[in-house]
């Protein structure tokens, strides 16, 4: 398997990229793989057992200025199977002392890359190993499906011109967080965790409505009694942005179509309810039940869900 990591390793843009490179390179043997003057690029490489780990450093943020290198990453990178932004976390009532994974993608222009929901996962439940080992006491967390390059003026449908399955990997909210030793630590270790052998089996679960930052979600994954993969969260008010009583079918049929894990179940937030119908249409179509947010919560007292989960189990 191969990753590749981009960081922005400019202090002046980015200070988790920064320490996080110094920390690489600090404890892992990394030889220098490509150089590209134009852009100003090096590459780094590391091999442990059958795995390959790839470590692109750029002056700026590869998802704010695509366009850019898109070239690059294809001509060099075309065959990775996953790949990992590492990087800050900021924005408006931004939470602050958070380790957090979200996958990349556009939900208002239906914009969405194949999701490796084991891979992310594995991303997940190792920053909160570290981060209760080193008694770091941040918080764990997912965000909803985006794409940061939005901001900058992007067009989300240029992320199709390199269509690996993407992540975003960051440290917020503050400077004191981006220079948290520990938090840098968690973040690296976590990222070459990410081909870790195999864990328990679990559902894999696309999430629909909720907040940004969906607690429900993340405690599921993190949970040790039925736990589930961490795929797509498409959150609330991204929905209605895009009406999606109209429009999130087809949406929600391409995020199936292109996870490597089979999808198990569609969670939909109470506020959503009202796309029940959308996602019963869904499993008449392609045999995926749904249950409400609430039962991720209480999985013992939920019959549905206890027998999806042992109906997978029984598979493996």
């Amino acid at each position: 398997m191969k990753a590749l990591f981009i960081i922005c390793n400019n202090p002046n843009f980015d200070l988790v990229g920064y320490h996080a490179f110094n920390y690489f390179k600090e404890h892992y043997l990394l030889m220098l793989d490509k150089i590209d003057d134009e852009l100003n690029v090096k590459t780094y490489k590391y091999k442990k057992d059958d795995n390959e780990y790839y470590f692109l450093l750029t002056c700026d943020h590869v998802m704010h200025h695509l366009k850019k290198y898109v070239n690059f990453l294809n001509d060099n990178f075309n065959d990775v199977d996953i790949v990992v932004h590492i990087n800050y976390h900021a924005g408006a009532n931004a939470l602050d002392n958070i380790l957090t994974v979200h996958k990349v993608g556009d939900i208002a222009s239906a914009t969405f890359l194949p999701s490796m929901p084991m891979e992310a996962t594995r991303l997940l439940l190792s920053l909160k190993k570290y981060n209760d080992e080193l008694n770091l006491g941040f918080t764990i967390t997912t965000e909803t499906t985006h794409y940061s390059g939005v901001a900058s003026g992007s067009d989300p449908k240029e992320l199709y011109e390199f269509k690996k399955p993407t992540y975003d990997l960051e440290i917020g909210s503050t400077t004191q967080a981006y220079e948290n030793k520990k938090a840098i630590i968690a973040l690296c270790e976590s990222a070459m965790r990410i081909f870790d052998k195999n864990f328990e089996t679990r559902l894999n679960v696309i999430y629909l409505g909720g907040p940004f930052f969906e607690n429900t979600y993340t405690e599921a994954i993190l949970r040790n009694t039925y736990p589930i993969y961490y795929d797509n969260h498409l959150c609330q008010m991204m929905l209605e942005d895009i009406d999606y009583l109209n429009n999130s079918k087809e949406l929600i049929i391409d995020i199936i179509k292109k996870s490597f894990q089979t999808v198990d179940l569609i969670v939909y937030h109470d506020k959503v309810r009202k796309i029940k119908p959308i996602l019963d249409e869904i499993y008449k179509e392609y045999g995926i039940p749904n249950v409400k947010h609430r039962a991720l919560r209480n999985v013992n007292e939920n019959p549905e869900l206890l027998k999806i989960f042992r109906e997978k189990m029984s598979r493996v």
